[in-house]
């Protein structure tokens, strides 16, 4: 999970990363595809340095596949009029970049209002030979997901205050088609700051926590039955500011392989994990 553009902001705030920093962090991971890396909404097309960045980031990982976010509320001011309108955004993104596949947010929202929304934009991508998935709030999966993922939440019981709920993903699972992938993420709602996880995850947690935080989910994959989208530049807080990993430095210790950042040590948990 990496998000560079949250809609017409660029969130790679740490002065140590700018593009080509950031894509050598992705391809780093050895990710075989690459998460919502920019996020669009009905009226916002691709600019120039969207299309140039993307395609620094596909070259240094050429082996992934990368998707394009779009944000599908089906109310408010960021909602899309209508289905055309979802269809002719697809169109025009894929004209200008090349997109594997599509990331539909408030997809379980949009599935209980409007449907036909997600049934359209799964029949365009799939007729192009690209994947489509979300993330899902309930246990109600859309049909036709290549992918869908849940989010962790807050749980007074856990050391770090969150953590996976089983029995919804276990619900979800039970719901899913054949062959669709079950992905897990850190939730990012960065809106509801300062309380929300991801502001709690930047700015309370100290680096130790937020690796361990990493382990807990590395660790969960297995027993649960899921893939963890790794969080590199991700989540977000305040509201367009991401989360660098790489600038994240541990203390020097046996628990965290001797990684000297947060990054490394998440290289090494995937590697072992994934």
């Amino acid at each position: 999970m990496a998000r560079l553009w949250q809609y017409s902001t660029y969130t790679l705030q740490s002065p140590a990363v700018d593009i080509k920093a950031a894509a050598s962090a992705i391809a780093g991971i050895k990710p075989s595809y690459v998460c919502s890396t920019i996020r669009l909404q009905y009226n916002l097309d691709l600019t120039p340095q969207m299309i140039s960045d993307f395609n620094t980031l596909r070259a240094a990982a050429s082996n992934a596949k990368f998707d394009i976010e779009l944000n599908l509320t089906p109310t408010g001011n960021r909602a899309y009029p209508n289905a055309d309108a979802i269809v002719a955004h697809m169109k025009d993104i894929s004209s200008k970049i090349k997109v594997d596949g599509w990331w539909l947010d408030f997809l379980s929202q949009a599935q209980a209002a409007k449907p036909h929304w997600i049934a359209r934009a799964a029949k365009y991508a799939h007729a192009n030979g690209q994947t489509v998935g979300g993330n899902c709030n309930t246990a109600d999966v859309p049909p036709s997901m290549d992918a869908v993922a849940f989010v962790d939440g807050p749980d007074s019981s856990s050391p770090f205050g969150f953590s996976i709920d089983k029995s919804y993903v276990s619900a979800m699972k039970a719901n899913v088609s054949p062959g669709t992938a079950v992905l897990g993420h850190i939730h990012c709602n960065p809106q509801a700051r300062p309380t929300s996880e991801p502001c709690v995850f930047m700015n309370d947690w100290d680096a130790s926590k937020r690796a361990d935080f990493q382990n807990y989910w590395a660790t969960q994959q297995k027993s649960i039955g899921f893939t963890y989208m790794w969080p590199i530049h991700f989540p977000l807080c305040p509201g367009n500011v991401a989360y660098d990993p790489r600038a994240d430095k541990l203390p020097i210790l046996a628990k965290y392989s001797s990684r000297k950042t947060v990054y490394g040590y998440m290289k090494t948990l995937a590697a072992k994990y994934n």
